[in-house]
């Protein structure tokens, strides 16, 4: 972990930053880790970009009271609705605001968190120069930004047929991501947003046996459909 440079005046960096190259976390493994890189504490005031299902806020939000707040955002009103429930079930309605919004145009005051979190947001966002500075900005002096994303050139699957089957994944990542291979453009991304790189790690899961509920088998299926739909497409075009 890096701390805040002490003479600011030498250097146009103003925050520490944590980021992950990640590739096929699990939640557990995902929220965990971005939960600790934060340096979250009691009193402290974060913004959770892309809060999804509300996993990670929860977590943040348990730990940052008494006297801190989390504001989740996410552009899904479907999203901010499952988060608003889920902090209401554990609880922590007082502590979790949750708000449609978007990772590009941050409607907050320069300077009004104390660490910004975005788990496996950045990769759909066309301008994700801007949404970084965008973090930057609403981020006070000291504070630290913690990015979890996904390259997925480092998704890799059993397979009777490996080149078929890594066209498959670049299908997806054509498809369905507006960066699938992020974690390789974000030093450059924070460096063009005025922030200093404090620390780099990398959470791996591996998948042994069949589970419906677990993360590679939804992007196995994600996969297949995208490569069905792209099929489809360019058959179509094929006939005119």
């Amino acid at each position: 972990m890096g701390d805040h440079p002490c003479a600011p005046s030498l250097t146009p960096a103003r925050w520490p930053i944590s980021t992950g190259a990640i590739p096929l976390p699990s939640l557990s493994i995902r929220d965990g880790g971005c939960a600790k890189l934060s340096q979250r504490a009691p009193g402290k005031r974060a913004l959770d970009i892309g809060c999804g299902p509300g996993f990670l806020a929860c977590e943040l939000a348990a730990e940052v009271a008494p006297g801190g707040r989390i504001v989740a955002i996410d552009a899904s009103s479907h999203s901010v609705e499952t988060t608003a429930t889920r902090a209401e079930a554990r609880g922590l309605a007082g502590l979790v605001k949750v708000q449609t919004g978007d990772a590009a145009s941050l409607g907050f005051p320069d300077e009004t968190f104390d660490f910004v979190v975005a788990t496996q947001v950045y990769c759909y966002v066309s301008d994700v120069g801007r949404a970084i500075r965008e973090a930057a900005r609403v981020l006070r002096r000291g504070g630290r930004l913690v990015v979890l994303d996904t390259d997925w050139d480092f998704c890799a699957w059993a397979s009777s047929d490996p080149a078929f089957t890594r066209r498959m994944v670049a299908a997806r990542g054509a498809k369905q991501f507006a960066h699938a291979h992020l974690p390789r453009e974000l030093h450059r991304l924070f460096l063009g947003a005025g922030l200093t790189l404090a620390d780099a790690q990398v959470f791996s899961m591996i998948e042994t046996r069949y589970d419906p509920d677990s993360f590679g088998i939804e992007s196995i299926q994600g996969t297949c459909s995208d490569c069905i739909t792209l099929h489809s497409v360019a058959a179509r075009r094929g006939r005119h």
